[in-house]
């Protein structure tokens, strides 16, 4: 039997670049909507985060073999093990067709995310609005009439709801892009009431809690090895706007992490903090030009740990703190001297700088940033 158990109107706040065969939102041949594999990727990543948390907290060890597990018995999963479908599925219903725009290379008033896609004289076509609603249906053999009753069931439809308010969809959706706001239209799960009116930081710090309801039962010592949404390594700000435009907010947020923007605002004796203590790898790998920069041989790509998602009144901020990164990485300044950076001796210093100066970065900006308590 399939139920729906939640539907939500949806609304982009920020602009949505899902790309279809020529990573284009729209071409002669083609025209992209709202993705549900594209929500599923945000769906699975947050699950993850979530029962990470959860499992980190009762004391396990073998983290990321039991979370995959989880995730895959919900989810779905393929490969060598077998197969198993998905207990949840998604429906995205549109309520009119989308509203398509065009950036060109180096067109103003463009948010940094995006005009790094502009680059080489590309041009870039995007969604500039698009709505409908979004349905959550659970596949059961047993009647589901009130609520959801399977516990991991529910901490995934949390999830879902935790990762559209805090982080976005398609490219640039850990740099506020895509980001969705929504109405509860129909409620089986059970989602904290605060939900259903203006979101405030009480309704981040619901929904989380309701997806993390296990306190802190083991001393942790470590950085996690993934992601993880639980005390000590995970941060949640809250940042009201009132009287200013998104796409200015999108700009300041997506500007913290571009050098020459961030050494404008918070300089330390007129450089980048971040070149001056080579901890720029922070905010992700790689990070180089030319030969110079951050250089890493062990992995391909190690995405932000700080995440920021951009609505309608509001945005937020979510710093993970984990241990997957790369032993040691090289850097190479303009003069081509080579220097190693032991990555473990260097990790907790870096947190702490990175969350140091986004916040002076922020208050320099003028924004009011509200840490949200959530244990």
């Amino acid at each position: 039997m399939i139920y729906e158990v939640l539907k939500l109107n949806v609304e982009n706040s920020t602009p949505l670049l899902i790309g279809g065969y020529d990573t284009q939102a729209y071409s002669e041949f083609h025209e992209e909507e709202l993705r549900t594999q594209s929500i599923k990727g945000l769906w699975r990543w947050w699950f993850r985060a979530i029962l990470s948390g959860r499992h980190l907290l009762q004391g396990y060890t073998d983290i990321e073999t039991k979370v995959k597990d989880e995730v895959g018995m919900v989810l779905g999963f393929a490969g060598r093990r077998g197969s198993q479908s998905s207990r949840l599925a998604l429906r995205f219903t549109r309520d009119k067709p989308p509203i398509y725009r065009q950036i060109k290379p180096k067109q103003s008033g463009i948010p940094p995310r995006v005009s790094l896609l502009t680059l080489g004289g590309n041009i870039l076509n995007y969604i500039e609005s698009i709505r409908g609603s979004l349905s959550v249906y659970l596949f059961s053999f047993q009647e589901e009439r009130r609520t959801v009753k399977d516990e991991n069931v529910r901490i995934a439809i949390l999830s879902l709801v935790s990762g559209l308010l805090l982080s976005g969809i398609g490219k640039g959706s850990r740099r506020g892009l895509g980001c969705i706001d929504f109405k509860i239209v129909e409620d089986r799960v059970g989602l904290p009431e605060s939900l259903k009116r203006w979101i405030f930081p009480d309704a981040l710090r619901d929904i989380l809690n309701e997806a993390l309801p296990v306190k802190k039962q083991v001393e942790i010592k470590n950085y996690p090895p993934i992601p993880s949404v639980a005390p000590d390594f995970f941060k949640l700000w809250y940042i009201p706007f009132e009287g200013k435009e998104v796409g200015r907010v999108l700009t300041d947020l997506q500007e913290f992490t571009l050098r020459t923007k961030r050494r404008m605002v918070i300089p330390e004796n007129g450089e980048d903090p971040f070149r001056l203590k080579l901890i720029a790898w922070i905010l992700g790998l790689p990070r180089q030009v030319k030969g110079t920069g951050y250089i890493s041989g062990e992995i391909q790509r190690r995405a932000s740990p700080l995440i920021f998602s951009v609505h309608r009144d509001f945005a937020t901020a979510c710093l993970f703190k984990s241990s997957d990164w790369p032993d040691n990485i090289e850097w190479r300044g303009r003069d081509r001297k080579l220097n190693i950076i032991n990555i473990k001796e260097k990790l907790d210093s870096a947190y702490k700088s990175l969350e140091s100066m986004f916040l002076g970065y922020m208050r320099k900006k003028g924004y009011n940033v509200q840490e949200v308590r959530i244990w």
